[in-house]
């Protein structure tokens, strides 16, 4: 006799409250201005590409508000709407494992600003110029005073033409309104199916939603947060799980101190090449990075998730690039096997 399911009554609770609201703008607006200036007045601006504190000191500060006055103490869902907004600041690398390692949307500033590099080009400007509408760019000849202020720097009392811009300015800023809307209805319209119905497994969240939820919820009986009860044997192994995590990061810091130092480039990604399988099979990818996040997750994850994974890079990193490579469909290039996973160039054909 076939048992009946009882299916689970989810809650839902607001994230986008005042008080979320009137704690995270203004960090945003803060954490602008402090991003910009880290960005463009650091020469490692893929190590520090912005400037926000992260997300475990905030929980802790508000802890302690939290104990003296309970209105101050944050929802699971409000934390999840204040780290969405910082996450705009510093992108992949806040969003993982909440470092400021990478920087404003640089795809974004490229597109709208690209054009006006172009202007500054004076044997491209004129061709490059026909092709762009004046509700993108300002018209000319006021485009290529604008490009002349952003490539050479104003002179001294030059004013800026804002009737000229406000135009554009208010298009870039509604396209990527759009943009940032069709993340949320995509998120909304798939979400929940994924989540619930097909549980998949989204492993770089877990940490971010782990601690917002341990940090957003009280021990019953006392004032205490529950990321904060150590009588609570998960909470011993978080923070002990930290304490290592902490150490363990050290070493980034000490590739911007000490260049020679190898292990910690790329803000702690370090690239492992794999020559034997390289000389097994030409043309596959034989390499690997190593990174400390990554294997702090996958300490959480079930075997059939790694499995998959591992699958993942046998189908399209061994036999869909080796096979590739071995028909003539894919043409070779010596070093292909170790390229970053993000680098490109006329040889390495991605499914």
């Amino acid at each position: 006799m076939a048992q009946a399911s009882k299916s689970e009554v989810v809650e839902f609770r607001r994230g986008i409250t005042a008080r979320s609201l009137a704690i995270g703008l203004p960090l945003t607006a803060i954490y602008a201005v402090l991003t910009a200036i880290v960005r463009l007045y650091t020469d490692k601006p893929n190590t520090f590409g912005g400037f926000i504190i992260p997300m475990i000191y905030l929980v802790a500060i508000f802890e302690l508000l939290g104990r003296a006055k309970p209105k101050l103490r944050l929802t699971p869902q409000e934390w999840t709407f204040m780290f969405t907004l910082f996450v705009f600041l510093a992108t992949i690398s806040h969003l993982t494992f909440h470092a400021p390692a990478n920087e404003v949307s640089l795809g974004w500033t490229a597109i709208v600003i690209g054009d006006y590099a172009a202007f500054g080009i004076e044997s491209l400007r004129d061709y490059w110029s026909k092709a762009v509408p004046a509700v993108v760019i300002p018209p000319e000849p006021v485009r290529f005073e604008v490009a002349n202020m952003l490539v050479n720097g104003r002179s001294p009392g030059q004013p800026i033409p804002w009737g000229a811009i406000i135009g554009p300015i208010v298009y870039w800023g509604l396209a990527i309104l759009f943009y940032g809307f069709l993340s949320i209805f995509v998120t909304f319209t798939f979400g929940r199916p994924w989540v619930e119905e097909e549980r998949l497994v989204f492993p770089l969240a877990i940490p971010s939603l782990y601690l917002f939820r341990e940090a957003g919820e009280v021990s019953p009986g006392t004032n205490k947060a529950r990321l904060f009860d150590l009588s609570i044997p998960a909470t011993k192994v978080f923070w002990a799980m930290f304490f290592i995590g902490f150490v363990s990061s050290i070493y980034v810091v000490l590739a911007e101190i000490l260049p020679v130092f190898p292990i910690g480039a790329w803000w702690g990604e370090t690239k492992l090449n794999l020559p034997f399988l390289a000389a097994i099979w030409p043309g596959i990818y034989a390499s690997a990075i190593f990174f400390l996040p990554q294997v702090a997750v996958g300490l959480m994850l079930t075997n059939d998730v790694l499995i998959t994974l591992i699958l993942g890079w046998v189908i399209f990193g061994v036999l869909y690039q080796g096979i590739g490579v071995a028909m003539g469909i894919i043409p070779y290039k010596p070093g292909m096997e170790y390229v970053w996973p993000w680098e490109d160039y006329p040889g390495i054909w991605m499914p």
